[in-house]
């Protein structure tokens, strides 16, 4: 149930927050990205947050998780009216008036949210709008600021007046309203700010205790050219539509970035999928067909850092969906032990090789975890020895080099297979024969080549095999390890214990203490102490050694 504003701040525990940003049909990717998040960890979405802030599209599937309906009903709504609410036969005179009926929209909002008011909320909600007849902004929640909150109001009518979209809906005045409200996306495209203000103004939380989760609809890195947007016919509804799109972007990128310079980044969490080209608010063919599987992709990725951040106590199923936030609150001990651990950037951990395995969909093999890779991928030391795993791994690998615009980078570095006391040293660890290990290194070395040519030109550029000439402390996998969402996986194990037994961890940029820095660098020393390895080097040093012959005596 949700806690009441008097009780809130006396909690002992983080003040956890959800931001869900408008996008329209995108809005596709939030419910799948939920949804899986939700299944995976095996608890209902609304325990782990205790306000959850929406605008537009943002605003329907958060007041759905509020209610406590299922993600995958959630889900299914966009997958399946999507098509009516933006389909062209049922849109308006595009010359005067909005573009599209609205009756569509409120009639399947009615089906999902029956007559359920904000009272009926199991966690507190934060929903953005605009005040068309005044031209300020409007926030409905459950938290009162100016005597009550609106706990009256209708869910339906909430969400549709935040989704409103000048020139795609008509206006909303709900009922009992003075005021008829538009788009909250106006002015609060992502509420992230807007929530962590309210948390900390009228509940009186301090900003160190607050964590945050935002979930965009997609952004686009590429934008468009300035020769893109002067050849749009003024009024136009493509030139309405980039105006749109470029707004709603530009605020919520500001709002987010403000957001996560107010909390820090081990406080913060942004997850979005990274578009080629722009999928505007009512493509739905296009969205419905790219972003679920941006979606699971990322609900993978980042699921060890939202469990981390945000479960704060063992809420498995074990638990029944009525029990309090308070029955479930872990003790002060407990939250300060796990806080501090992800605040060092750790978001993952595995025992074993055979706990990995038995993780089941949060866990996963070498290509799998390659595929969520942005922009880079650098393999040190890895086993590439097991012809399947190459293989799957080598398929990845060109699809990312070959469909990314030219610009995905690939880095594998080996052992140094022609130094018998690198081998001769690493050999009894593993449990092999030294020069069993250097002809192993040898023929991946000779596979991986083989798959580089293998490449289109371009291709084989940004591909390249690396020789390091010190044994490190771990096998990695550094992940858009440059970037501020990347991360490094790395897998170590004792002396001679069987490779099952090693055990891996994983850290994240999002650390206060420089952790993730310290590895990173680490590594790329190793891989500048190496060198760049050839075909004509593999070709050299595999030739036998001449010998100088001596004439047999007469």
């Amino acid at each position: 149930m949700r806690i009441p504003v008097s009780e809130l701040s006396m909690q002992k525990r983080p003040f956890r927050i959800l931001s869900l940003s408008g996008g329209g049909v995108r809005g596709i990717f939030q419910a799948v990205f939920l949804r899986c998040i939700g299944e995976t960890l095996n608890v209902p979405l609304w325990k782990l947050f205790d306000l959850i802030a929406g605008t537009s599209t943002g605003s329907i599937i958060g007041m759905g998780i509020a209610l406590g309906i299922d993600t995958n009903r959630i889900e299914e709504f966009y997958k399946t009216h999507s098509y009516v609410i933006f389909d062209k036969r049922f849109m308006a005179n595009v010359r005067r008036g909005p573009k599209y009926d609205q009756k569509h929209l409120s009639k399947y909002l009615k089906q999902v949210f029956s007559n359920k008011k904000l009272a009926d909320t199991k966690t507190h909600v934060l929903v953005t709008a605009s005040c068309l007849d005044q031209f300020q902004h409007r926030v409905f929640s459950t938290i009162p600021t100016q005597g009550t909150a609106d706990l009256n109001l209708s869910a339906v009518d909430v969400v549709l007046c935040s989704s409103a979209a000048p020139t795609y809906f008509s206006p909303v005045k709900p009922a009992g309203q003075e005021r008829t409200y538009i788009d909250g996306g106006l002015w609060a495209n992502s509420p992230s700010s807007l929530a962590i203000a309210w948390a900390h103004r009228y509940l009186k939380f301090p900003f160190e205790s607050i964590r945050l989760l935002s979930v965009g609809t997609g952004e686009f890195p590429n934008g468009m050219t300035q020769a893109q947007l002067e050849s749009l016919r003024p009024y136009s509804p493509d030139a309405i539509r980039a105006i749109f799109e470029i707004m709603f972007s530009c605020q919520a990128s500001f709002a987010d970035h403000h957001a996560q310079e107010i909390l820090g980044s081990h406080n913060f969490l942004r997850i979005n999928a990274s578009l080629d080209q722009v999928v505007s608010l009512d493509e739905v063919e296009k969205a419905l067909t790219k972003l679920p599987a941006y979606a699971e992709e990322q609900a993978q990725r980042n699921l060890e850092t939202i469990k981390n951040m945000f479960l704060l106590s063992d809420m498995s199923d074990s638990h029944s969906s009525n029990e309090s936030v308070d029955q479930m609150a872990v003790t002060e001990d407990q939250l300060v032990s796990r806080h501090l651990i992800a605040a060092t950037g750790l978001t993952g951990f595995y025992p074993s090789r055979d706990h990995y395995m038995l993780r089941g969909k949060s866990a996963s093999s070498i290509d799998k975890y390659v595929a969520t890779a942005r922009n880079s991928v650098v393999m040190v030391s890895i086993n590439l020895m097991t012809g399947m795993q190459f293989d799957d791994l080598c398929t990845i690998l060109r699809r990312k080099l070959e469909d990314t615009n030219g610009k995905f980078q690939v880095v594998i570095s080996l052992l140094n297979p022609y130094r018998d006391d690198l081998m001769s040293t690493l050999g009894p660890s593993l449990g092999k024969e030294s020069k069993y290990l250097s002809d192993s290194i040898k023929e991946t070395i000779g596979n991986l080549l083989e798959f580089q040519k293998s490449l289109s030109s371009s291709s084989q550029e940004r591909f390249s095999v690396h020789l390091h000439n010190s044994i490190p402390f771990g096998s990695a996998i550094m992940i858009d390890h440059k970037d501020a969402h990347g991360r490094i996986q790395i897998e170590t194990k004792p002396y001679k214990a069987a490779l099952r037994r090693s055990f891996a961890f994983e850290v994240a940029p999002t650390g206060i203490d420089g952790l993730y820095a310290t590895i990173a660098t680490g590594y790329e020393e190793l891989l500048r102490d190496g060198k760049l390895v050839s075909e004509k080097d593999l070709k050299e040093t595999s030739k036998p050694k001449n010998r100088k012959q001596t004439k047999p005596k007469k």
